[in-house]
């Protein structure tokens, strides 16, 4: 752990869960302003930085609610169908179960719901498959 911001603990809990992700074949990621260069042949994730919801105090309490959404797209050759790529979607998804609860430093992330997976989408000569997985973080 080297984040020390609530918000870098949160960021880096969802990469550390994703770097944690077994596919076989093994898929590169391409993380968030990490140089990467995409294979030409071959499917691969893009990590996006979360989208994060502005931050709400919790009643009269000194807690407050991090929440936002943790998006890994599925990026897979356009025109090779959509079964496999979704099955990798599948893959991500399954990942990051609902109740699922991730500890880093100071933070507690937790997965309240399930990942949904959308539509796939045309970003030739690629076609993505995004993954939208939804966090909450309470924190004081």
């Amino acid at each position: 752990m080297t984040a020390v911001g609530v918000e870098s603990q949160i960021t880096e809990a969802l990469m550390t869960r994703l770097a944690a992700l077994t596919l076989s074949p093994v898929l590169p990621v391409a993380y968030p302003n990490v140089a990467f260069n995409p294979p030409a042949s071959g499917p691969y994730l893009v990590a996006n930085a979360p989208l994060r919801a502005t931050t709400q105090g919790i009643g009269i309490s000194a807690w407050d609610e991090h929440a936002g959404i943790f998006q890994v797209d599925v990026v897979y050759r356009a025109q090779d169908g959509v079964i496999k790529p979704t099955q990798i979607a599948d893959a991500v998804a399954a990942h990051f179960p609902r109740n699922l609860h991730l500890e880093n430093g100071s933070v507690r992330v937790d997965i309240d719901e399930p990942p949904s997976i959308a539509a796939p989408v045309t970003d030739a000569p690629n076609l993505k498959t995004p993954v939208s997985i939804r966090y909450r973080c309470f924190k004081r």
